[in-house]
């Protein structure tokens, strides 16, 4: 599991001072939140799972980080994770991977993405 730290731009109704973050900062996040990834990554035995999530909504932090593993090392996937949830929470289109929406699913807003190790 990796929950990874973030600009927790979805649970902004619950911290108001979130607003206050460094945009320089925000922008720094992305580079941390990959090499986190990738290092947890690196220790799951071939067939392991590994959940990345955050409490944000900029896809720089969520979706891009997921696919950037996948896209530079072969031996990652996304694991269908639709029946793990009610299908309201679900995204058409987004095979392991589910954005919570305040304005939709009646939550913070939440990124949650499961990946194996193929070998």
């Amino acid at each position: 599991m990796v929950d990874a730290p973030c600009s927790g731009l979805g649970i902004i109704a619950k911290k108001p001072d979130i607003k206050l973050k460094n945009e320089k900062e925000i922008e720094l996040l992305p580079s941390l939140q990959y090499a986190i990834l990738r290092n947890a990554a690196e220790y799951l035995k071939p067939g392991g799972e590994l959940v990345y999530s955050t409490c944000t909504l900029k896809k720089a932090e969520n979706e891009e980080i997921v696919e950037k593993l996948i896209r530079e090392n072969e031996n990652y996937e996304l694991c269908d994770i639709g029946s793990l949830l009610p299908a309201r929470y679900l995204n058409p289109g987004q095979k392991g991977m589910i954005t919570l929406m305040p304005h939709t699913h009646n939550t913070e807003g939440f990124f949650i993405s499961k990946l194996r190790r193929k070998f």
